[in-house]
């Protein structure tokens, strides 16, 4: 079974400027890739007896960018085939880095990085099994976080249990079931509008590359964290209440999409309410806890 666990990262000032360092070696990988395409990691050898600085990013974590560009591009390739519109990849700066199988030590609440150095991170809870792979991430809110994915052996044993469950997923509320129990809608979006208005235009009137910009984009950053932490702890419960009562799960499978761009009159106006709905973003949840639990979901 693999697990994925995230705590809150606090890297000194010079490590994360290593760390920085290092997202502007990996962003350069990922630009050269693209305009040369050239996409097998067979390549980073010659490109470091070029480029010398990119010896100071960890073998491992070079490797993963080009991986990364292989897996993408095969997701456009597949949509396309689906007869999706698909555009080229971008070039964009990298804000992650992935550690996997070597470069990472954990020592208590202290992680060690190859060519980063040590940091503290907050270790809510035990990582459980053996360590796998290692996210180190920074994000808009100018927040650090360690994502640590690991295994444990074995699988969950089948459910033999009969409790079954429908879900209908609506906008009066945001979920109601046959056994009758509703779930209100959260409505995240609506409930920090008022503040999130009031940021934006406090960073429209700041100076353009002035320090006051950068602290009100951090701030407006902040707000739409906020939002989504708050979004995912209530898909979290709401998954995790119906995953411990039931073993056969029947949830309405949605295509979000028309609905958001639908004209229909019953729908104008609603486009925000189903985005924040995260209605697939809930849909994974309960199909990840199911087959970690051993229960089982079925799409309708």
């Amino acid at each position: 079974m693999r697990h994925v666990t995230r705590y809150r990262a606090y890297p000194s000032q010079k490590v994360a400027g290593r760390l920085f360092t290092g997202f502007a070696r990996c962003s350069f990988v990922r630009t050269w890739c693209l305009e040369n395409k050239v996409y097998r990691d067979s390549c980073l050898p010659k490109l470091k007896e070029e480029y010398p600085e990119l010896k100071e990013v960890h073998s491992k974590v070079l490797q993963n960018v080009v991986q990364q560009i292989v897996h993408n591009l095969r997701a456009l390739r597949k949509l396309k085939e689906k007869g999706r519109k698909v555009g080229k990849l971008r070039k964009k700066w990298v804000h992650s880095m992935i550690y996997e199988q070597t470069g990472f030590k954990l020592t208590g609440n202290r992680l060690w990085l190859s060519k980063i150095g040590e940091m503290r991170i907050e270790l809510s809870r035990p990582v459980p099994g053996t360590i796998k792979q290692i996210v180190i991430r920074h994000t808009p809110a100018h927040r650090w976080f360690v994502a640590i994915i690991s295994e444990t052996p074995g699988t969950p044993e089948p459910t033999t249990g009969t409790r079954a469950v429908g879900i209908d997923l609506n906008l009066e509320n945001f979920s109601t079931d046959t056994d009758g129990t509703a779930f209100a809608h959260p409505h995240n979006v609506r409930k920090a509008a008022k503040r999130l208005r009031r940021a934006q235009r406090t960073l429209s009137r700041t100076e353009d590359g002035s320090r006051n910009r950068w602290k009100q984009r951090v701030r407006v950053a902040r707000i739409h964290e906020q939002v989504e932490n708050r979004r995912t702890d209530f898909l979290h419960k709401w998954s995790r209440y119906y995953i411990d009562r039931y073993d056969l799960i029947a949830l309405e499978h949605l295509n979000i999409k028309p609905m958001v761009e639908s004209l229909e009159t019953n729908l104008r106006g609603r486009s925000k309410s189903i985005l924040d709905a995260a209605w697939y973003k809930a849909r994974e949840f309960i199909r990840y806890k199911a087959a970690n639990a051993g229960k089982y979901v079925h799409l309708l």
